[in-house]
């Protein structure tokens, strides 16, 4: 057990200022009162509040935003080519059976165009 060492000439003083037995709690109050003044407030206020995500979990949250881009951008090509495949089609078959045209019909009063004379 440490032994407690007084200075002569604290005792001195104290004891003209405070009572004998009111010495010590004071100096003690005092010296916590210093120390209050001493820390700063951030670290007075513990420790920092944690993120809100961890480096890792930012890193999951990215990976799958890319997975879900990726997926999208599948679908909507997949999408593209079906229908580029579907006009495609109706191309092919208007080459293959263009329409025919009906024939021309004259108004009334005048003569058939397609009539020889």
């Amino acid at each position: 057990m440490a032994r407690r060492v007084e200075d002569p000439h604290l005792s001195e003083m104290t004891n003209h200022i405070l009572p004998a037995g009111l010495a010590a709690p004071v100096l003690a109050a005092l010296a916590l009162a210093a120390l209050a003044l001493a820390v700063p407030p951030a670290a007075a206020q513990g420790p920092a509040p944690l993120p809100l995500q961890s480096p890792s979990e930012r890193i999951v949250e990215g990976t799958n935003r890319d997975l879900l881009l990726q997926r999208r951008l599948g679908e909507v090509e997949r999408q593209r080519r079906f229908e580029e495949g579907q006009l495609r089609q109706r191309i092919d078959r208007l080459e293959l059976f263009p329409r025919l045209e009906p024939p021309a019909v004259a108004p009334p009063g005048r003569p058939d165009p397609g009539i020889a004379r």
